[in-house]
C-alpha cells in the first residue's frame, strides 16, 4: 500500500494526519483506494519512537463489458460499442489499526518514518493484516 497526505502536530506529543491510501493485499484479492486518517504520540525528538491509532475506509472496482446497456459508458457519443466496457464499485472495506514506529528526523523539515500497522477489517478475522511503512516526511 501507499499514503500520501498531510499531518501536523496538535501539541508537542501528538501528531495528527490524513491521507488518500491505497492498500493492496493478496489475500483481499482486490486493490482498494480510500482515506486514512490517525493520530500518533511521539517523543518530539530527533529520533522519534511513536504509537498511534487510525482508521482506513475505501472501495475497490472492477471492470465489465457494456456493449449492450443500452448507455454511452465511454463518453464518445456512441451507445453500445464492440468492446464498450464499465466500471462499477464491487467492494468496500474499513479497518482501524494501531500502529507503533520511529520518525527520525534528518533535517528540520524532512524525515524518514518506519512503522508497522495492524488492520482490522470489515471483512473479519480471516482478512485482517500487518502492513510495514516506509515514509518520507517534509514539513511545509
Amino acid at each position: 500500500g501507499c499514503e500520501m497526505g498531510v499531518s501536523g502536530y496538535a501539541d508537542d506529543y501528538t501528531t495528527f494526519y490524513f491521507a488518500g491510501s491505497i492498500i493492496a493485499a493478496e489475500h483481499l484479492d482486490d486493490f482498494f483506494t480510500g482515506l486514512s486518517v490517525g493520530f500518533r504520540i511521539n517523543a518530539r525528538s530527533r529520533i522519534s519512537p511513536f504509537v498511534g491509532l487510525g482508521a482506513f475506509a475505501g472501495y475497490s472496482e472492477s471492470t465489465v463489458g457494456a456493449a449492450n446497456d443500452g448507455i454511452d459508458n465511454d463518453g464518445d457519443s456512441y451507445v453500445d460499442e464492440y468492446g464498450e466496457e464499465k466500471t462499477y464499485v464491487d467492494n468496500a472495506l474499513a479497518t482501524i489499526y494501531p500502529e507503533v514506529g520511529i520518525n527520525i528526523f534528518l533535517t528540520e523539515l524532512m524525515s524518514v518514518i518506519f512503522a508497522t500497522k495492524y488492520h482490522f477489517t470489515t471483512e473479519g478475522k480471516a482478512f485482517d493484516f500487518r502492513m510495514f511503512n516506509f515514509g518520507i516526511a517534509v514539513v511545509l
